[in-house]
């Protein structure tokens, strides 16, 4: 039976003709591993035996896949096999086993691989652009979902999907934006699913049926972490789930199978009344919605801007705002609220607008300054700056800084920055 997601030691899974490792291979999966932080299966030894049980046993602990197209690549028994094995993968887990491709030149793909949005390398060299857009494609969500951020909390297994996708479809349809953890994240952690929570304005969990009566501890332990810190919360529950008196659940909502055959339309008929009730009690999310950068950074990447921004907003699930984008009359006081509202903050201190200042004062003032405000404001703060190394301003000494020496060792930083904060918007 293949692994969990979850359970896989690695990120991904590194497909190459021999031919490009020392050309193009080799420095990608230095990228990917020193400057991206991920874990990446490359050239391990296959071991004895049938070669298309060892790719599978490879394959199968790995989350995702980078391809990487070539010449050599198309010509490659290895990579068709591992690309045969890698498509099978990708059937078999719905789409959440992804698949990158990187192509080095003008090649014919094989098999399916035709119909994918290639991720193109010019003269051999991974740029900035290139890597943000291949770290979306890992790891990026959907784009563009509006609403109301509510945290849901339902099982994943198979059985309990149609019922709880008809559930959630009607709680999109009522103008809710649904927002949960990550379900490849390798552990449970209650800090990091507190502060998903906390950008959000209420809690709706959906109790599955795990037999004799059975449900989710995990659920039931977000549904009380959301009532302590008094957020307002929807229960749906299946029938033959036993509600125990210490969950001291609020009414909830009891639903069976028959539902997963339904349209949308029917279950909000059957649910309406109790999905707007918990709408009107929604309250803007304390820990903020949204993600502010600091102006200088976009100064710092120059052309690759945009997609480090589309990057980081689609890895995070949280919208993107721009301190050096902010008009009008009072674009001090907006910066100010930007931060104070925010979700969490990256900001970057390099000076790009005077030369040859001392390494002491060598930074921005701007930032500074809106670092300072983030500060506080009691928000997370990140700090990027472009090298040379040096010791940040005296009230950041206490706060890591993230160098990078160029565009690309950036996307690299960001990538990192935004794993931190992940959450998957339905």
């Amino acid at each position: 039976m293949s692994t969990p997601l979850n359970q896989r030691p690695n990120n991904v899974f590194l497909s190459h003709s021999s031919k490009d490792k020392v050309t193009f291979v080799d420095g990608l999966y230095q990228w990917l591993t020193t400057q991206a932080g991920l874990k990446v299966w490359y050239d391990d030894h296959l071991g004895s035996g049938p070669v298309s049980k060892n790719i599978g046993l490879a394959i199968d602990s790995c989350q995702a896949a980078v391809v990487v197209l070539s010449e050599g690549a198309v010509q490659s028994y290895w990579v068709e096999t591992e690309c045969s094995a890698l498509q099978e993968e990708a059937a078999n887990w719905g789409g959440d086993f992804r698949i990158a491709t990187v192509r080095l030149g003008p090649v014919d793909p094989p098999g399916l691989l035709r119909s994918f949005k290639h991720i193109d390398v010019a003269q051999g060299a991974l740029s900035a652009h290139a890597a943000a857009l291949l770290m979306d494609s890992l790891f990026g969500g959907r784009d563009g979902a509006v609403g109301r951020s509510v945290y849901l909390s339902r099982g994943w297994r198979a059985a309990e999907r149609p019922a709880a996708e008809r559930i959630c479809q009607a709680l999109q349809a009522a103008g809710l934006r649904l927002v949960c953890d990550w379900t490849d994240q390798p552990t449970y952690d209650v800090g990091r699913v507190g502060d998903i929570m906390a950008g959000t304005g209420g809690l709706v969990a959906i109790l599955p049926h795990r037999g004799e009566g059975e449900t989710s501890r995990y659920i039931i332990r977000e549904v009380n972490m959301a009532r302590e810190a008094g957020y307002p919360t929807l229960i749906f529950a299946h029938r033959d789930v036993v509600i125990k008196p210490e969950w001291s659940l609020p009414n909830p909502v009891l639903f069976d199978d028959r539902i997963a055959g339904d349209t949308p339309d029917h279950v909000f008929t059957a649910f309406g009344n109790k999905i707007e009730e918990f709408t009107e009690q929604w309250a803007k999310p304390r820990g903020g919605e949204h993600i502010f950068l600091g102006h200088s950074l976009e100064e710092s990447v120059e052309g690759d801007f945009q997609m480090a921004r589309e990057m980081l907003g689609r890895i995070t699930g949280l919208p993107v705002e721009i301190g050096g984008l902010v008009g009008g009359g009072s674009v001090q006081a907006d910066i100010v609220r930007l931060i104070g509202d925010a979700s969490l903050c990256v900001i970057d201190i390099t000076n790009v607008a005077y030369e040859n200042l001392p390494p002491k004062v060598n930074f921005a003032l701007n930032s500074c300054i809106e670092a300072g405000i983030a500060l506080g404001s009691g928000r997370t703060l990140y700090l990027t700056c472009r090298e040379p190394r040096r010791s940040p301003p005296f009230m950041f000494r206490n706060k890591q800084v993230w160098f990078y020496k160029d565009n690309l060792e950036l996307i690299g930083v960001l990538r990192q920055i935004a794993a931190k904060h992940r959450r998957m918007v339905l």
